[in-house]
């Protein structure tokens, strides 16, 4: 073998190269095993070993170089180190690199071949054969044991995949079924609540009404004061149910508020009037003090907003003994659309320990358990009034002292009513709601003595309180036993209000509203729903039929007088002038 042939052949410059490139192919495959990249090492060695064998091929004689016959254990390698698909990966680009060889010798493309180029072809043959032999027995067995534990550590982590999977579909079968339980015993209790308020509401009903129509009559002073105690437990369970059933709605996410303009003022008058028998008789002092900036007229809702303070007053007028109330309203802030009020019920009663302010706005809770002897209640009633205050976008809270006396406050946001609050100058608009609560029976029976009043109620004690305390203001009653008669009656009489109960034999009171409706002559006329069904969805229903308000048993003159006079003075509201 002469110098040419070594400076030609064998140590060509571009073998060379190719021998250096596969050097250096062969430490970085090197590196990326050592740091445990195995699929990664055999990649970069099969794609380095193609390129290297196409470029000596192209040097030695294109396809027919004996260096390319490298190509075929090399397609073996691919499939024994990295699966099938890299093995059809590595044959399709052998094939393109062996057919453009053979493109490249059918134009003369392929570069001119070095002397003894058939020895030397045999001999980097053999080279690249070792060379693979050799990475074998180097790394081929690590990258296999490498590419085995990975291979089973994807399988074992498909598995655990799989596994948890499955635990979460179990699971989430498992909250789904505890859900629908949930819900169906959610149901079933609000389903009991509503027909345990129903019947405990009907008897109540007869015990309230009654005992507010002896009042209303001559008694001799001790059987006026027995039944005076009768109203207060007659008023002490009925706060009861109605703390249940509202506690109950807020869980249940069924209570809504019921926005409406009201006047401040007149709240505040109806409040104090509301407690001021309990504070005299322990001869409290009770006054109230509104702030110049605070709005007369606001919007919100009346009936939540008094349940929230009567509760506060109620309380300080129980846990006081001595002394005064006072109740107050301030203005926290304002903008144009509405108003955040203060409202604050100050005493100077026992106190309340620093430990117990915390949780007395908890259900069920009171500051101290034995107050329950000798004071009443269930510990609702704060509960109930955080949430009511909550859900008008305020918040409550206490300041006590023990010895001292309480502070207990609540904020609310309300709407305003500028349209209500600057009414025709000479007009008495504003005292409207005060009338209708201080001199509804007087009204009643001056002015609307010739109304006539459609009772219709299956339940003979019922007809029996409500025409009683119907006639008390001169209303005359017609009455009827189902919705059936009263149907019959309205296509035969004209009446310009209807009390109508919902549960009845024959037909029931949704089903009679719907069917007076068709009536041309009762198409407006007021249908009161007077029922035991006392949820909102049942007052909604009552809506949704027809009927024009829904007024829960038991009746007493101080809710029923006023809601008659609302809807009797709907077509003459010039009386409410006249007083």
């Amino acid at each position: 073998m002469n110098t040419a042939y070594v400076i030609e052949g064998a140590f060509d410059a571009r073998r060379v190269s190719v021998n250096v490139f596969m050097l250096a192919v062969v430490a970085l495959t090197w590196v990326a095993q050592a740091r445990g990249h195995h699929r990664l090492a055999s990649a970069i060695l099969l794609i380095s070993i193609t390129a290297a064998i196409g470029v000596l091929s192209a040097v030695n004689g294109g396809f027919r170089a004996p260096v390319a016959w490298a190509f075929l254990p090399l397609i073996a390698f691919a499939g024994w180190m990295l699966g099938a698909r890299w093995a059809t990966g590595t044959f399709i680009a052998v094939v393109l690199i062996l057919l453009t060889l053979f493109g490249m010798e059918a134009t003369n493309s392929l570069p001119p071949q070095a002397p003894g180029s058939i020895r030397v072809q045999i001999v980097v043959t053999l080279f690249m054969l070792s060379l693979g032999c050799l990475l074998f027995l180097l790394i081929g067995r690590d990258m296999t044991a490498g590419l085995r534990a990975a291979s089973e550590l994807r399988e074992a982590l498909r598995s655990a995949n799989e596994a948890l999977e499955a635990k979460v579909a179990d699971r989430t079968r498992d909250l789904e079924a505890a859900k629908n339980l949930a819900e169906v015993a959610s149901r079933a209790k609000g389903a009991f609540l509503a027909n345990m308020s129903h019947e405990i509401r009907t008897p109540m009903n007869a015990i309230v009404g009654f005992s507010q129509i002896l009042l209303r009559g001559d008694l001799p002073p001790a059987a006026r004061g027995q039944v005076q105690h009768m109203v207060q437990a007659a008023d002490h369970l009925l706060l009861l149910i109605n703390d249940v059933l509202d506690i109950s709605k807020i869980e249940s996410g069924k209570l809504v508020l019921e926005p409406t303009a009201f006047d401040l003022r007149a709240l505040f008058t109806r409040l104090l009037v509301l407690v001021e028998t309990n504070a005299r008789a322990k001869k409290l002092g009770l006054y109230h003090e509104i702030e110049d900036e605070v709005p007369r007229w606001v919007v919100g809702d009346p009936t939540r907003l008094t349940q929230i303070l009567l509760n506060f007053l109620g309380n300080a007028v129980k846990f006081t003994e001595s002394g005064a109330i006072i109740l107050r309203c301030s203005v926290q802030a304002s903008d144009a659309t509405g108003v955040t009020l203060r409202f604050e019920v100050q005493d100077t009663g026992v106190g309340i320990p620093p430990d117990a302010q915390a949780r007395i706005f908890q259900p069920f809770e009171q500051a101290d358990p034995s107050s329950t002897r000798g004071y009443g209640g269930t510990g609702l009633g704060l509960s109930i009034s955080r949430q009511l205050a909550q859900m008008m976008g305020g918040s409550v809270g206490v300041e006590s002292a023990v010895g001292r006396g309480s502070l207990f406050w609540a904020t609310a946001r309300l709407g305003l009513s500028e349209a209500l609050a600057s009414g025709p100058a000479g007009t008495t608009s504003l005292s409207e709601p005060e009338r209708l609560f201080f001199a509804p029976e007087r009204i009643l029976r001056h002015h609307f003595r010739s109304s006539r009043i459609l009772l219709v109620e299956d339940n003979e004690v019922n007809r029996l309180v409500a025409s009683s305390q119907l006639a008390l203001v001169g209303l005359g009653v017609t009455e009827a036993h189902n919705g059936a008669e009263a149907v019959k009656l309205c296509e035969q009489l004209r009446f310009d209000l209807i009390l109508m109960d919902l549960h009845m034999p024959v037909m029931d009171g949704q089903t009679a509203t719907r069917a007076i409706r068709q009536l041309p002559e009762h198409a407006d006329t007021p249908i009161i729903a007077l029922t035991a069904d006392a949820f909102s969805e049942d007052r909604q229903r009552s809506l949704d039929a027809g009927m024009s308000d829904h007024l829960a048993k038991p009746i007493t003159p101080d809710t029923f007088y006023p809601r008659l006079l609302r809807w009797l003075s709907a077509k003459r509201p010039e009386v409410l002038l006249l007083g």
